[in-house]
């Protein structure tokens, strides 16, 4: 029930942020601490237009802030705010990047593509390559490739836990229906399905996977050691290979995912907040320290369960824990490709942070760090299961990342066009896009996303004049604002199979018509 109240409450402050408008943003500077502010993370082809200015300002961008003092690398805790999936930014949380500092942690804050874009599943494909684009520059800026924690409020909480818990054998449908790959084939196998699984997926419900196929930043890692939030999603799909996880909760209250995945070999810490009011419950959008929150609502038990800190000492008391002594685990590879349907024997790669090495094993068993160690691609055949473990000097080895290379049929891919033709604002503008399978079933993501909130009483948003056919493929309308945008093609046999993606970008000339 708890989960239904929150997802009412992520869905209903939709509309209302949209008609508030947007206040100018002061960017955080933290003092004591080198400010890395608004760094690009993903690559060029991403910073196109947006169609609720000015919001795009800010969107898709991290500040990095590193201390001064010590010699380093620093681990990095993320901060990745709340906000309905549609309001709020990175900026803040200064008292908490002190409090790291303090400690020898650098601190992140992330902007995350916002509703009304398509932002399911990129916003989680977003979060790992921010870590990627980290790990990329670690030696620039003075960070610790191999120890990066998150924690997350409210949608954050959802983003990490989503993005992080589940290893790439997983997929979703729309923002909340996740399966992994064999419960999708066995559900599924190949036929249309039934019409109850229409009524329960949505009719334009495709699964895709919640792990990035083609990372912005190829061979770094997008994985993280240790999460903390108040809110989750599909945490329960979490096993050993998950990062450790601080829940922040009202004393004696615990989350349902919890037992499943302590019993999959994943880690729970509880951190109790002590104040009358949370007693038994869930928390959300807790304070962090006393000051201007009202008389001891951030109270909360240390992590040896003895009273006397504030919330936010006693989380970053765990990433000390959890990045900074011998029981701190490096994130476990990443094994690709994704999807793991093959059909031939297939080449194999697998990513870990540098400094780590990555040892394997691909007959079913546990892996340690007897295992041999991965240096090159290998090849497997359907059926196969690879399972890896990372490694690093004065830390514990990782849970083991386990992928399962299933036989089947692939999802199909989008083959067409090659590039989008330019628009032109007042100017019809129509085109079909094409498959490997002779009749799919399509969705549209990226900055000009069909939004149908029409289950809310609200009308479909067709954005810049542009309607998407999700049976025929076509894509039509009159644009009205020129830019350069972003447009994620999926395509899936049918409703609730597996689907495959292309990106393009798409320019539209002229004056903005009114």
């Amino acid at each position: 029930m708890r989960r239904i109240v929150l997802l009412a409450c992520l869905v209903l402050g939709i509309t209302s942020v949209f008609a508030q408008g947007v206040k100018p943003i002061k960017r955080t500077v933290v003092d004591g601490m080198n400010n890395y502010v608004d760094l690009k993370y993903l690559s060029e082809d991403r910073y196109t237009g947006d169609i609720v200015s000015p919001r795009g300002d800010y969107e898709m961008m991290l500040s990095l802030h590193v201390p001064k003092t010590g010699k380093g690398p620093f681990p990095v805790v993320f901060y990745v705010h709340g906000g309905a999936w549609s309001d709020y930014n990175k900026e803040g949380g200064q008292q908490i990047a002190q409090e790291l500092a303090s400690r020898g942690i650098a601190y992140c804050s992330l902007n995350y593509m916002l509703l009304p874009k398509g932002v399911w599943p990129q916003i989680y494909w977003d979060f790992h390559n921010a870590a990627r684009f980290l790990r990329k520059n670690a030696d620039k800026y003075n960070i610790d490739p191999l120890r990066f924690g998150a924690y997350g409020i409210s949608a954050g909480g959802w983003l990490i836990s989503l993005a992080s818990m589940p290893n790439e054998n997983y997929w979703q449908t729309g923002q909340t229906s996740v399966l992994s790959t064999s419960q999708i084939q066995a559900f599924k196998g190949e036929r249309i399905i039934v019409k109850k699984d229409e009524d329960r997926l949505g009719p334009y419900g495709i699964f895709k996977p919640i792990h990035d196929p083609a990372p912005a930043w190829p061979g770094e890692a997008g994985g993280f050691s240790a999460l903390a939030w108040d809110f989750s999603y599909s945490a329960e799909a979490g096993d050993a290979s998950s990062p450790v996880v601080q829940q922040w909760v009202g004393q004696g209250a615990r989350a349902a995912y919890a037992e499943k995945l302590t019993a999959a070999g994943g880690h729970v810490t509880y951190t109790e907040l002590t104040n009358a009011k949370f007693v038994g419950k869930g928390v959300h959008v807790p304070p962090f320290y006393n000051r201007g929150s009202g008389p001891g609502e951030a109270d909360a038990l240390d992590l040896d369960g003895k009273p006397g800190k504030t919330l936010g000492v006693v989380m970053v008391d765990f990433f000390v824990r959890e990045l900074m002594t011998p029981a701190a685990r490096p994130p476990s590879p990443e094994i690709y490709p994704i999807p793991r349907i093959i059909n031939a024997p297939t080449q194999v790669t697998m990513v870990a942070p540098r400094g780590a090495e990555i040892h394997y094993t691909t007959d079913g068993t546990a892996p340690t760090e007897a295992s041999p160690v991965y240096k090159e691609a290998i090849t497997v055949k359907p059926g196969t299961t690879v399972k890896a473990i990372t490694v690093a000097p004065a830390m514990s080895p990782s849970g083991a990342n386990s992928a399962e290379f299933l036989a089947g049929k692939v999802p199909p891919t989008v083959t067409g066009p090659e590039t989008l033709p330019d628009g032109e604002t007042g100017k019809p503008y129509s085109i079909t896009f094409t498959a490997s399978v002779p009749k799919g079933r399509w969705q549209i993501n990226g900055d000009l996303a069909y939004s149908d909130f029409r289950k809310n009483g609200a009308a479909p948003v067709y954005p810049n004049g542009m309607h998407f056919d999700f049976d025929a493929g076509t894509w039509a309308g009159t644009p009205t604002k020129p830019g350069k945008y972003w447009v994620q093609i999926w395509v899936a046999e049918a409703t609730g199979m597996m689907a495959g993606y292309r990106n393009y970008n798409w320019t539209v000339t002229g004056k903005e018509l009114r």
